[in-house]
């Protein structure tokens, strides 16, 4: 039995979390400083817990913190976890991750998938469906390491995409970044026209939707 470790239960971890735990052979063990959010992830595993140390003994986990929080929490698993763990993280930049050492081993990866929602209560177990799911390993990975990976990936019914961790950052620059800067102009253009709030309809909503993310 595979142990599998998450790290923050928001949109994407919570959904990583449900998927998961529809899957046999999986024990799930995860980490949240929310007790709101434990009690209510009880359901899916009761391996929840505000100590990192519960996460010792997996076999991979992932990190689904804010991207702003990430190198911090990956440097407190430097000292937790053992050499043999794949750490992953589901942040939408990748190459600035891989540039570091780590006493494990540390595979990128970015899950093409969400809402503008945030939070567990928004989290789905359907939410990977078809979804692309990018993984950028380090050129010298160990093939065994990235097919265990994907392996897990494939479980949430995500399709598993290798590409340059470089080549990543671009692509979701020009389809996803640029995007959500566009939609926050928009939306931000018309903060002081009462007229255009008034006559803004289902184009203007579908045009600016990503401008509701964090």
């Amino acid at each position: 039995m595979q142990k599998i470790g998450i790290i923050s239960l928001g949109l994407i971890g919570g959904s990583i979390l449900k998927s998961l735990s529809k899957v046999n052979n999986i024990e799930l063990f995860a980490y949240t400083t929310n007790n709101e959010t434990i009690n209510k992830t009880k359901t899916y595993t009761p391996n929840v817990s505000k100590d990192l140390n519960n996460l010792k003994n997996c076999d991979i986990i992932f990190v689904c913190s804010p991207i702003s929080k990430i190198e911090s929490m990956l440097k407190k698993l430097n000292g937790i976890v053992s050499q043999n763990t794949i750490v992953t993280d589901v942040a939408s930049v990748k190459s600035i991750f891989m540039k570091n050492c780590y006493n494990f081993i540390y595979i990128g990866s970015h899950p093409m998938a969400g809402t503008e929602n945030a939070g567990f209560d928004y989290s789905n177990e359907n939410m990977f469906c078809g979804a692309k799911w990018v993984i950028t390993p380090n050129k010298n990975e160990n093939i065994k390491n990235i097919e265990k990976l994907k392996n897990i990936i494939t479980c949430t019914n995500a399709k598993p995409i290798i590409m340059d961790a470089n080549e990543h950052d671009l692509a979701v620059a020009l389809i996803s970044h640029m995007p959500l800067i566009l939609s926050q102009g928009l939306f931000k253009n018309i903060e002081n026209n009462n007229n255009a709030k008034l006559l803004a309809s289902t184009g203007f909503r579908d045009m600016t939707r990503r401008a509701m993310s964090n």
